[in-house]
């Protein structure tokens, strides 16, 4: 009798113990990455996320579409997460206020995409226990003002692609060894300054002439686009989010010359080249690096992340009609498009 009662006592005890276990969420597989939690979560659903877009660009889109679509992956449905996606439409000032009003929301994280955003997400956010990812930022140091992109300082990380518009330009060269004028249009943000020093350099060593302007607005860059094109032997974009580049491609059309562009997606669409990071990976770490911080990671736990320009794209119709080469080595490194009609 003393032994059963001494196994019902442990059999008891080890009930009541399992009962007084929390259970943590089950993990989900990641190919970029696995987060795990450094607490437990803080909020338990929905958790809120303002995402700001600071414009309507393929890139942009891209990043959107790959970050919402990898958030599906790790399980965070409607019922654990609410999102309040915001277009700013390429104007800073909206831009403020879109995050200025996910402040005033009590959102728990900000995710912005490009330099506009994210500079706008960081100053509502400042003395919040908001957090802030960035994705599609070049330049973090120069442009966000981080200083340590290991252990980042404040309440912002993310998803940095540097722009290296040196091997774009040698593509450039590549195709059209004559090339003595580049047209080189950029936004004037902070993001895109080191750019236009990096093409300087490198065209001074070549003996190519630039012929640069900075063009804040759409109107802006209707008029001087149109004068570059009609000057210059090509045109050269760098990732650059803050520049509207809707009516640029019509423009490089008529003129009959190549268009370099840091900005992929602008491949597809009728830009000759781009030497670009992958934006569908930049959207799916900035969903790994929000999943962490969602799962109780403090912000200087999560490094920024930098991914390295390494994809080459060209569209080969653009290459056929203006009779430009490409060497082979370059274009079995490529990927090839079509250009949609």
């Amino acid at each position: 009798m003393k032994k059963r009662w001494n196994v019902l006592l442990c059999l008891t005890l080890c009930i009541l113990m399992m009962a007084g276990c929390t259970l943590s969420p089950s993990s989900v597989s990641s190919e970029s990455s696995s987060p795990e939690s450094s607490g437990e979560v803080k909020k338990l659903s929905p958790y809120r996320i303002g995402l700001c877009q600071f414009g309507e660009s393929p890139s942009l889109n891209c990043v959107r579409e790959a970050f919402l679509s990898r958030l599906d992956e790790w399980g965070y449905g409607e019922e654990r997460l609410e999102i309040d996606y915001q277009n700013a439409r390429g104007d800073e000032e909206e831009a403020e206020q879109i995050c200025e009003k996910f402040v005033t929301d009590e959102v728990d994280l900000i995710v912005a995409s490009s330099a506009p955003a994210a500079k706008a997400a960081y100053s509502a956010a400042q003395g919040t226990q908001i957090k802030v990812v960035f994705a599609a930022v070049s330049d973090p140091a120069g442009s966000l003002g981080l200083k340590n992109l290991k252990e980042p300082e404040g309440n912002m990380t993310g998803v940095a692609s540097p722009f290296p518009a040196e091997k774009l330009l040698e593509i450039a060269l590549q195709s059209d060894p004559d090339l003595k004028k580049l047209g080189l249009l950029y936004s004037g943000e902070q993001d895109s300054l080191g750019v236009v020093e990096q093409v300087k350099a490198f065209c001074k060593g070549k003996e190519i002439e630039v012929v640069e302007k900075a063009v804040p607005s759409k109107e802006d860059l209707e008029k001087e686009a149109r004068e570059l094109c009609k000057s210059c032997g090509a045109i050269f974009t760098g990732a650059d989010e803050g520049l509207d580049t809707a009516a640029l491609l019509p423009m490089v059309q008529e003129a009959g010359i190549p268009w370099y562009t840091g900005v992929s997606p602008l491949v597809r669409e009728g830009a000759f080249a781009s030497v670009s990071a992958d934006y569908e990976e930049i959207g799916r770490f900035a969903a790994d690096m929000a999943v962490e911080l969602m799962a109780g990671k403090q912000v200087k736990e999560v490094p920024v992340k930098t991914l390295d320009a390494t994809g080459i794209y060209l569209n080969q119709s653009v290459q056929k009609t203006l009779g430009l080469s490409i060497p082979a080595d370059t274009a079995k490194k490529a990927v090839i498009f079509e250009q949609e009609e």
